[in-house]
C-alpha cells in the first residue's frame, strides 16, 4: 500500500521535476553562453522557452484526456479529466470576474508585504537583501517585462499547471495547493519570499481550483508582483512602514476585504460551472 502511494506521489511530481530541472540548467547555460547579456534577460528567454514548451506538453496532454473519456465513461475518470491538462484552456468568464481576481491579488500582496516589513523577517534573511538589490539593478522597463509579466507566466504553468495539476489527479486540492506551495516557496530559497510565495501560491492555487483555468492564477500572479514593483518603486507605503501598528491595521483590513471578495468570486464561479 505504501508502495502505492509513493508511486503515485512520483508520478504527480516527476513532470515537474524534469521540467525544472532542464529549466534550470537551460537558464545558467544561456547565461554562461552569453556573458555580456544581462542575466534577467537571459533568464527570461529560456522562460519563454518553457512556457512554449509547458503550455504544449499541457495541451498534449488535454488532448490524450479527451480520448481517455471518449473511451471510458466512468464518473471517476470525468472528475480526473479535469485536472488532466484541461487547465491551460483558456477562461470564458465575465470581466467583472476577472478584474476582481486583480482585485483580491494586489490586497493579498500589499497586506502579506506589509506585514512582512512590520515583522523582522527582512533582517534574519541576509539572502533575502541581496536578491532583492540584485532583481531592482537593472532599468524598470526590463524589471517589468522579466519579473511582472513573464516570470509569472513560467511560474504559474511550471508550479499550478504542471506541479499542482498532476497531482491534483490523485491528491485533495488542500494537498495539492500546500505541497506546490511549499516547494514554489521554497525554491526561492530565503525565508522572506518563502513565507510571501507560499501564501500567494496558496491563493494562485485557489484561483485555478475554482476557475478550472491556469490563466487566473496567471493574472493574478502577474498583478502581485507588479503591485510589489509599482509599491517599491513610488514608495507609496514607505510612510506606514515607520509606525508598525498602522501597517498592521492596514494590512488587516486589506485582508478582510479579500475574504470578503474570495467568498463572493467562490460563489460566482461555482454558479458558472
Amino acid at each position: 500500500m505504501k508502495e502505492n502511494q509513493v508511486l503515485q506521489f512520483w508520478n504527480g511530481i516527476f513532470p515537474f521535476l524534469i521540467f525544472y530541472a532542464l529549466a534550470y540548467f537551460s537558464t545558467y547555460g544561456l547565461i554562461g553562453l552569453f556573458p555580456e547579456v544581462e542575466p534577467m534577460v537571459m533568464q527570461g528567454v529560456a522562460q519563454i522557452i518553457f512556457i512554449v514548451s509547458m503550455m504544449v506538453w499541457l495541451k498534449n496532454k488535454q488532448k490524450k484526456d479527451k480520448i481517455m473519456e471518449e473511451l471510458t465513461k466512468s464518473d471517476l475518470l470525468e472528475k480526473k479529466v479535469i485536472h488532466q491538462g484541461g487547465y491551460l484552456q483558456f477562461p470564458k468568464h465575465k470581466m467583472i470576474i476577472v478584474f476582481c481576481v486583480m482585485v483580491i491579488s494586489m490586497l493579498f500582496s500589499m497586506a502579506l508585504n506589509q506585514l512582512i516589513d512590520a515583522s523582522n523577517l527582512k533582517e534574519l534573511s541576509p539572502a533575502f537583501q541581496a536578491v532583492s538589490s540584485s532583481i531592482y539593478e537593472p532599468g524598470k522597463i526590463q524589471i517589468l517585462i522579466c519579473v511582472g509579466l513573464i516570470a509569472p507566466a513560467y511560474e504559474e504553468l511550471m508550479f499550478r499547471g504542471v506541479l499542482f495539476g498532476q497531482l491534483r489527479k490523485s491528491y485533495s486540492f488542500l494537498f495539492c495547493a500546500v505541497t506546490s506551495g511549499l516547494i514554489f516557496g521554497g525554491l526561492h530559497l530565503n525565508l522572506v519570499q518563502f513565507v510571501y510565495a507560499f501564501a500567494m501560491g496558496y491563493l494562485f492555487a485557489f484561483f485555478m481550483e475554482e476557475s478550472g483555468s491556469v490563466w487566473f492564477s496567471i493574472i493574478a500572479h502577474v498583478v502581485a508582483n507588479i503591485t510589489s514593483l509599482m509599491t517599491t518603486w513610488l514608495g507609496s507605503a514607505s510612510w506606514m512602514f515607520d509606525h508598525v501598528l498602522l501597517s498592521l491595521l492596514v494590512a488587516f483590513v486589506e485582508g478582510i476585504l479579500g475574504i470578503m471578495l474570495l467568498n463572493w468570486i467562490k460563489k460566482r464561479f461555482k454558479l458558472l460551472k
